[in-house]
């Protein structure tokens, strides 16, 4: 993915018995070339290569981050547009319905 380019998703159905469904984020485990099955939850990823949001929590290496980074993503309705980018600065940053919430995480290394 390269610098800069916002990757979104779209939520076309919502499931309010499960905190934490919802999961974005950025990785370098080298999903695309089939030699590591996608996972149920970011989390199963390798903690050291792997950064997400989740709820209001932001995490990495298998710790929180940040535990109030944004309104909780349990709260996303149908239709809601939820993205996710890089910065050129190595700055991860998540969007919710077109809006930049902020830097979620720094450091993010360019392996794509």
């Amino acid at each position: 993915m390269p610098c800069g380019v916002m990757w979104q998703v779209k939520v076309d159905t919502v499931c309010r018995k499960w905190s934490g469904s919802l999961q974005i984020g950025l990785t370098s485990v080298p999903l695309a070339d089939g030699s590591v099955a996608v996972p149920a939850s970011l989390s199963l990823l390798n903690p050291a290569e792997t950064w997400f949001v989740t709820r209001s929590e932001v995490w990495h290496g298998g710790k929180i981050l940040s535990n109030n980074y944004c309104p909780s993503l349990d709260h996303i309705d149908v239709d809601d547009v939820v993205g996710i980018r890089r910065s050129a600065a190595g700055c991860m940053h998540l969007s919710v319905n077109g809006h930049d919430i902020g830097v979620a995480a720094t450091d993010i290394p360019q392996v794509w």
